[in-house]
């Protein structure tokens, strides 16, 4: 195989991100929404003290909100995965392999002497 169709073969592969479910609302309680994407727990919305408080699914806590809609897209929005786009990550691990390279370099000659 040619270093033009290893190329092209690669180059076929499609970049799209899987496609990520989509978040579900249930209210078990007076007060109370729990929100699940797929089969995980997404965190919930509690009505308190006049305002809707928002906690997704690792504990952190937004800003409360006056309305449930708001409060709901707040946490859609946080549970929404980020991927970076593929040069940002390649940028990343090749700078993260020089750094380590560096490092190494320097702990060699410290104990060379």
């Amino acid at each position: 195989m040619t270093a033009t169709q290893t190329l092209a073969k690669h180059s076929a592969v499609s970049t799209t991100a899987p496609e990520v479910p989509q978040v579900r609302w249930t209210s078990p309680e007076a007060k109370l929404w729990v929100a699940t994407r797929g089969e995980d727990f997404a965190g919930f919305v509690e009505f308190r003290e006049g305002h809707y408080e928002v906690t997704d699914g690792r504990g952190a806590q937004f800003d409360a909100r006056a309305t449930l809609h708001e409060a709901q897209a707040v946490l859609t929005r946080a549970n929404t995965p980020v991927k970076l786009p593929m040069g940002l990550t390649s940028i990343a691990v090749v700078t993260g392999i020089a750094a380590f390279s560096v490092f190494g370099a320097g702990l060699a000659v410290l104990l060379m002497n």
